[in-house]
């Protein structure tokens, strides 16, 4: 990947990741970390519901010319963008979490939050997928 294709990849992605956790803390979830970083892999973002359960998020964020005119079919499902092998590195970067924040105890899940980006608008559009770890 060239230099400045990479730059602006990286870009969308973390701007993605802020869409989303602005989309999730409407939803009422609150923020516990972001970009944990481990061996294994990295956990986009950390949230927590009020029944205490961890919510694991990998954030997907996709660029599109024109935000207004998204269909369903533009919106992906997380199966077409997160293989089995990403699932099993998030899997053991969440074990990894847990155990460094004596947090095994507390149920956790996996979800995903697609971004559609209409950068040149300013716009966005998220989808929230819910409970990723019991469909691989």
């Amino acid at each position: 990947m060239k230099e400045g294709k990479r730059t602006t990849h990286l870009h969308v992605g973390r701007l993605g990741e802020q869409i989303a956790v602005d989309f999730l803390t409407n939803l009422n979830y609150q923020l516990v970390d972001t970009n944990k970083r481990y061996t294994t892999g990295e956990i986009d973002i950390i949230v927590r519901k009020k029944d205490e359960t961890l919510v694991f998020v990998e954030v997907k964020t996709r660029s599109v010319g024109n935000i207004d005119s998204v269909t369903e079919d533009d919106y992906c499902v997380p199966q077409e963008m997160i293989n089995s092998n990403k699932i099993k590195k998030l899997r053991k970067a969440i074990h990894l979490y847990l155990t460094e924040t004596n947090s095994t105890q507390l149920p956790w899940r996996l979800d995903a939050v697609i971004v559609l980006l209409d950068v040149s608008a300013n716009k966005a559009k998220c989808r929230h997928y819910k409970y990723l770890n019991n469909n691989f």
